[in-house]
């Protein structure tokens, strides 16, 4: 699933595409009866609502808060997008492919009979990447491109938040940005210490405690931090939280200057891929040697969530 870095690097490649541009018509293919009858463009009746109410406006800006992506309308309305675990956008142009009914960007997809690895294919055509063969949503804009959003599993959420009683509705559930403008480890875990029970891993996931975080970041903070992802958040000192904060910040930093994090299927803007799973310290790395003391690190179930921990250099605060 994308996490802060990946969905500030959607949001960053939004402003730099297509900030200023008017959308002139749009289409979905997403249908879903378990969303008939709510504000979401699964449902096709909402989908022309929500399509009414866009074309003709123009996009002023992208923001993040938490995992959300607000597009700002200049009608005053704003597109409220959660990627969920395999939603990304795409900017660049499509045709329509009569054959098989869906959208092809102009190189096609690729397939077994080029003369190309996978690799090579996401290095020199980017949009033929596999990972950019669902277009469930299209955005067509004045300038004759595409805003496209491609969503292999389906489970994204899109909406019309038509006014600022609305997107504060929506928002108000999520806990601090970690990377705000006059941020402390104070301010940052302040809520988090409001669960002292919880396991600092269970807690950093919670949005309502810290916004942004997923299995990824959480991993490699707590690592570079050496505290164990069981800690109880009530144990943990003051040192230790103000290391966990510092770390973090450098970790999400690194990883939104590197494109985000693509070892699964997220990509940028552009249809190329992240570079920050090659500098995994932590994360899916278990079975391998723990780069600061070479014990094994492991991979172990911590309440809902997995989580990978060195049992040697990661101290244990309960």
């Amino acid at each position: 699933m994308p996490e802060l870095p990946e969905v500030q690097n959607t949001v960053d490649g939004i402003n730099s595409s297509v900030m200023g541009e008017t959308i002139t018509d749009a289409w979905s293919d997403y249908d879903s009866p378990f969303y008939y009858g709510k504000n979401q463009i699964k449902d096709p009746v909402y989908f022309n609502y929500f399509k009414q109410q866009i074309i003709g406006t123009k996009i002023l800006r992208a923001e993040r808060r938490a995992k959300h992506i607000l597009i700002y309308l200049d009608s005053g309305a704003t597109i409220a997008v959660h990627m969920k675990m395999t939603g990304h956008f795409l900017y660049g142009h499509w045709d329509w492919d009569n054959v098989d009914n869906k959208w092809q960007p102009e190189s096609g997809f690729w397939d077994t009979s080029w003369d190309m690895t996978k690799d090579e294919v996401k290095k020199t055509m980017p949009f033929s990447d596999p990972f950019n063969n669902f277009i469930h949503v299209l955005f067509h804009l004045g300038n004759g491109m595409h805003l496209a959003f491609s969503d292999m599993r389906k489970f994204a959420s899109m909406t019309l938040l038509e006014n600022e009683s609305e997107i504060q509705d929506l928002l108000h559930q999520y806990g601090p940005e970690p990377l705000a403008h006059g941020m402390t480890a104070h301010k940052l875990f302040h809520k988090l210490k409001t669960r002292p029970n919880k396991k600092i891993k269970t807690a950093l996931l919670d949005q309502s405690l810290v916004a942004g975080y997923g299995n990824i970041y959480t991993d490699e903070a707590l690592f570079a931090s050496c505290i164990h992802p069981e800690s109880r958040v009530r144990a943990i000192p003051d040192d230790a939280w103000e290391k966990l904060f510092i770390e973090s910040k450098k970790i999400l930093r690194s990883a939104i200057k590197h494109g985000g994090d693509s070892m699964g299927d997220y990509r940028r803007i552009d249809g190329t891929g992240g570079t920050f799973h090659n500098m995994h310290t932590m994360y899916q790395k278990e079975k391998t040697p723990c780069i600061r003391c070479e014990e094994i690190i492991i991979k172990k179930q911590i309440d809902a969530r997995v989580g990978r921990l060195c049992p040697n250099c990661q101290v244990l605060y309960i």
